[in-house]
């Protein structure tokens, strides 16, 4: 178990927060993979659950919501692959650097802006394991969801000019499947590199405007 004070960490709860697109629930933020569409990370976590069933799979991506996609994989749990207890935190963190690859600038930003402070889900239904559950001024629980999160910002802080032209590859020994699809490594330096440039440039941009604003009292 991890305890955060709920004044040193960034946090989210609902999707309508300041830091509400960090949660795999949120909106904007859609994935493609080989062409397949998941409307959330949520849809594309939830349907790697059932590497041999399209049809459920299938069922997951249509859904218009994440909740409705969990509650499909919830109501099929017993035809869950056999190995997903022992493979679901890389799963996780695959679906998570997926998600910022496909929404590079947006989810990128996003991330950027929480500095150096933990980031922590916080649990409407005490769930500690990938949040963490209020108690007073303290939040308290593992968290993986929010570490995920927390290393992936900091990867992407360490190593900006490179990320956005870096490979998607599944966990090691795992193997994902989609919609029939085997998910291999996907190269998404698919942008020329003026493009590439013309992006990092506006990132630097935005950077230095915020130090600006900041030695200026904010004005």
């Amino acid at each position: 178990m991890n305890t955060y004070s709920k004044n040193e960490v960034v946090s989210f709860l609902k999707t309508r927060e300041a830091f509400g697109g960090l949660s795999n629930m949120a909106a904007g933020y859609p994935i493609t993979l080989y062409g397949i569409h998941c409307k959330t990370s949520e849809h594309l976590y939830q349907a790697l659950k059932f590497p041999d069933r399209q049809e459920i799979q299938a069922e997951i991506l249509a859904k218009r919501s994440p909740m409705a996609a969990k509650m499909v994989a919830k109501r099929c749990r017993h035809l869950i692959r056999s190995d997903w207890e022992a493979i679901k935190l890389p799963v996780m963190a695959y679906c998570l650097r997926a998600k910022l690859q496909c929404n590079f600038e947006q989810f990128g930003d996003l991330l950027r802006s929480t500095g150096d402070a933990d980031i922590v889900e916080i649990s409407s239904k005490r769930d500690t394991y990938w949040g963490a559950v209020p108690q007073g001024d303290l939040l308290v629980g593992h968290n993986h969801l929010g570490v995920q999160l927390t290393n992936l910002r900091d990867e992407l802080v360490n190593d900006e000019d490179c990320f956005c032209t870096a490979k998607l590859a599944p966990p090691d020994d795992v193997e994902l499947r989609l919609t029939g699809c085997l998910l291999g490594t996907l190269d998404f330096g698919i942008w020329v590199s003026m493009e590439v440039e013309m992006m990092l440039a506006r990132i630097r941009a935005r950077r230095l405007e915020q130090r600006h604003n900041s030695t200026n009292g904010g004005f």
